[in-house]
């Protein structure tokens, strides 16, 4: 595909040569393609109540609907993008205008697991100076779970709770919030430093759910780290953490990381037995 080339397919090739202003001429440089492995296409001779004319057959609209079916433009020009424009709808303009904003910030536009509401509502939140509530941080929260990979929205939760936990105070969903994001974008160490106030005995004013949330977080974090720098100390602390953890919900999640842990400690069980037999072989050869 050339830069400056445009294609449609599907129900926007059938809406633009449906317009009724929609020349009959070739006056775009038009070509069709169906998805053939050469990747050779026919030009356009035509179009003519609803038919596009090759010099090899003709083709009805209804030929668009096939997924491999391409209305190929060589020579768009301001009259073309005019047409387009009047193929889409209010939805697909917001759509495309939400996009354009949220593909600037890194935000994986093409998930399909985001409605074009939460699109909006997220843009809503980034762009306001004002912290949202809980529950708007919430529903943030579940947005960039779904839209993953989640760098885009760390910058946002970490301004979030700077504000929030001005002074002496903590937020302990927001602290949740941040140290999930930052496991996830790989911030390890920023997620253990961030998590280190489960260690503060009871300054952490949070439901038991809550703690147990951010102690999974840090001892999955752990592990992650772990799994980068083979130190078994790094297990002896993990366990207490998911210990703090368990106490206080016992989880699906803290009981997925306490399977990991295990799997992790005969792991290393492994390898330790593994040295020994290599200690009590080293003079094999002496034997022969």
């Amino acid at each position: 595909m050339l830069d400056d080339e445009i294609i449609v397919s599907g129900s926007k090739a059938i809406k633009l040569i449906s317009l009724p202003d929609f020349p009959s001429e070739n006056l775009f440089g038009a070509e069709v393609y169906d998805g053939n492995e050469a990747g050779v296409t026919e030009p356009v001779l035509s179009f003519n109540n609803g038919e596009i004319a090759t010099a090899q057959r003709s083709y009805s609209v209804s030929w668009f609907n096939r997924s491999t079916s391409e209305l190929i433009f060589t020579k768009p020009s301001p009259q073309l993008r005019e047409l387009l424009r009047h193929t889409v709808t209010a939805g697909e303009a917001r759509l495309e205008m939400a996009n354009s904003q949220l593909k600037a910030i890194g935000f994986p536009v093409t998930t399909s697991t985001v409605e074009l509401e939460e699109r909006e509502f997220s843009l809503r939140l980034m762009e306001s100076v004002a912290v949202p509530s809980e529950k708007e941080r919430s529903k943030f929260f579940d947005i960039a779970k779904r839209a993953e990979p989640m760098h885009w929205a760390v910058r946002h939760f970490e301004r979030w709770l700077l504000y929030l936990e001005k002074g002496e105070r903590f937020d302990p969903v927001g602290r949740m919030h941040l140290c999930y994001c930052f496991r996830h974008t790989r911030h390890l160490e920023k997620a253990v430093k961030a998590s280190v106030v489960i260690e503060t005995g009871g300054r952490l004013k949070a439901p038991p759910k809550l703690i147990s949330m951010i102690a999974t977080i840090r001892a999955a974090s752990m592990l992650d780290i772990f799994e980068l720098h083979n130190d078994p100390e790094i297990l002896s602390i993990t366990e207490k953490t998911l210990g703090k953890a368990w106490f206080n919900d016992k989880s699906q999640e803290a009981a997925a990381v306490y399977k990991r842990l295990d799997a992790l400690k005969r792991l290393v069980e492994e390898q330790n037995y593994k040295r020994r037999v290599d200690v009590a072989y080293v003079d094999w050869a002496s034997w022969l």
